[in-house]
């Protein structure tokens, strides 16, 4: 009995099929990563006698570029 080749089709299809599911997932960027801020502190003026004179805090939005900046007295 010669063995069938649709099963063989069937199942190669179904592998390229998952592949390409799997490589499309992992293509796009994560949307959640998106509200995802990092905040740093910083200084934007500082002098030897007195230290930091304008500390601010820094936040950027990982994924989108947006980012902002509060500066604090």
């Amino acid at each position: 009995m010669k063995p069938s080749i649709l099963p063989r089709r069937r199942l190669l299809t179904n592998l390229l099929v998952l592949a390409i599911l799997v490589g499309t997932l992992f293509s796009f960027p994560s949307t959640a990563a998106a509200d995802t801020w990092v905040c740093e502190d910083g200084c934007w003026a500082w002098d030897a006698k007195n230290g930091c004179t304008q500390p601010v805090l820094c936040c950027v939005a990982v994924g989108s570029g947006q980012w902002f900046c509060a500066q604090f007295n």
